[in-house]
Formats: C-alpha cells, structure tokens, sequence
C-alpha cells in the first residue's frame, strides 16, 4: 500500500477498511459515484501491478 498515491490509498481504505458504500463515499468526498466507481478501479489495478512486479521477499523481479 505504501507503493500507491495516498488518495489512492485513502478510497481503497474507505471502502474496503471503513465498509463505506460507493454512495457514501461519493457524497463524503464529493464526487460522483460513477468517479468513486472509475478511482476504486484504478486503485485496484494500480495496487495489483505494483504487487506483480515484486517477489515475496520484497524485492524488485
């Protein structure tokens, strides 16, 4: 987690850490759900290509 933006992060935790729905979180942070929805997506992939290019000892392939 440390490898990705810390408004990356922020959604990610919100949402999977706090249980907020998409609707909560779009009025807590003011935007809409389809942008939480398109920011949740990126995160993920962002967070599943930085997981793939390290082994499990942490270090770089």
């Amino acid at each position: 987690m440390e490898l990705i933006s810390p408004d990356k992060k922020m959604i990610l935790l919100l949402k999977y850490q706090d249980n907020l729905s998409i609707k909560e979180l779009s009025e807590s942070l003011d935007i809409g759900e389809s942008v939480v929805k398109m920011r949740l997506k990126r995160a993920k992939e962002k967070l599943v290509r930085n997981y793939d290019n390290y082994t499990k000892d942490g270090e770089s392939i």
